[in-house]
């Protein structure tokens, strides 16, 4: 599982605030701190552009940091409307339309694949609750044989679901439904086509929808060619800084990953999963039930990291954090939400892989943050969780 893999390898190895290498004279204002780890993680990780974006408590728009230009030949400089494809940041949506068909009683989370798609009767009794917390079994078809080859081979094609879903039904399984965790993007592919079946749209206008509801005026769903709109305002994305990854469309990761954002729109969202009444489905924190991302099970006292409806929680001494992570051909992403800190924030990069990213990112800006003293003071007067106690300074 790449992404899985890549998960571990970047989050797993620290503290967050251990990590933090940021050096800051005492002059230096949050604001200019937090350019300054956008403005190192450019220069250290040879990255052409990144966006960050953090909404503090108290604050009604979240401010962004930025730097970079449009690609390696166009010197256009990046602005906070820039947008990126954000990946997997995708999936929170496809786990928002389930959730909403579960309050419509169009879905259960104990209904059966074979229930909505009999053509997969390998599958036929893997339920929704292991699709959307990724304990299916089912193999990611990015693992087939040859997959990245023919990719880059047929850039220009558009696949459908059902052509991505084949590929890992003739592919073996990794466990037994229930039996583990395994991220795997054919577990929100299918999840995309059985929403398509209840709700009789196209996942395309289902996504949009959402967003619209969102109020999100920079994130779109795309699984086709993109238009000229969408070309010009977003940045190009390399593989090795070589190799131009932004005509490869998104149909290659459609319900599990075909969103374009910005890190401000990415925060919004990241707030509207865990803080909106008015949307159906949410908030999303009231429909967790993490599995432990090490062996399937219940997530305990004992788990790093845990996974459910498309976010991730991992455990550290400064609290947990809520985070959803976006790797795609060029980009790679992160929204992040940290309860005991009362803030939001996200980040890209045009640039994939980048080793140790989301390590500098999230140890830099949670470094930041804990050393804010304007923050630690509301914070101190807020009614945080228990779970926060000797977080805050007091």
């Amino acid at each position: 599982m790449i992404l899985q893999k890549v998960i571990k390898k970047s989050l797993i190895g620290c503290g967050i605030f251990a990590c933090w290498v940021g050096a800051f004279s005492a002059e230096t204002t949050t604001s200019q701190q937090l350019q300054q780890v956008v403005d190192s993680a450019q220069k250290k990780l040879e990255i052409n552009a990144v966006s960050l974006s953090v909404l503090m408590p108290g604050e009604k728009q979240p401010n962004s940091f930025f730097v970079g230009e449009k690609s390696i030949s166009d010197k256009t400089p990046i602005d906070e409307n820039t947008i990126f494809k954000v990946g997997s940041i995708a999936k929170t949506y496809t786990a928002v339309l389930t959730a909403q068909a579960i309050d419509e009683g169009k879905l259960k989370l104990t209904d059966k694949l074979g229930q909505f798609l009999p053509q997969y009767s390998q599958w036929k009794d893997v339920t929704i609750s292991q699709l959307i917390n990724q304990t299916s079994g089912i193999m990611d078809y990015d693992e087939t044989p040859n997959w990245w080859r023919n990719l880059m081979v047929e850039e220009g094609k558009v696949w459908t679901a059902k052509e991505l879903v084949q590929l890992a039904y003739d592919g073996q399984s990794d466990f037994a439904p229930g039996e583990g965790w395994g991220y795997s993007n054919t577990n929100y592919v299918l999840l995309g086509m059985i929403l398509e079946q209840v709700y009789h749209e196209p996942a395309e206008t289902l996504t949009t929808q959402l967003i619209k509801q969102a109020d999100l005026k920079h994130t779109y769903y795309y699984t086709t060619p993109y238009s000229q709109l969408i070309y010009a305002q977003l940045v190009h994305g390399y593989f090795q800084n070589q190799y131009d990854e932004t005509e490869l469309n998104g149909s290659w990761l459609r319900t599990a990953g075909a969103t374009l954002s910005t890190p401000t729109d990415m925060v919004k969202w990241m707030y509207t999963l865990f803080n909106d009444h008015s949307i159906k489905g949410l908030p999303i924190s009231t429909r967790f039930n993490f599995i432990d991302t090490a062996n399937g099970q219940p997530y305990s006292a004992s788990s790093v990291i845990g996974y459910s409806f498309g976010v991730f929680e991992r455990k550290t001494p400064e609290g947990p954090i809520y985070f959803t992570p976006g790797l795609t051909s060029g980009y790679v992403s992160m929204m992040v939400y940290a309860p005991c800190l009362d803030t939001y924030f996200a980040y890209s990069g045009s640039k994939a892989p980048i080793p140790g990213f989301h390590d500098f990112m999230l140890s830099n800006v949670m470094g930041v943050l804990a050393h804010d003293t304007k923050l630690q003071s509301i914070l101190s007067k807020k009614p945080l969780p228990a779970y926060c106690h000797g977080v805050v300074s007091s």
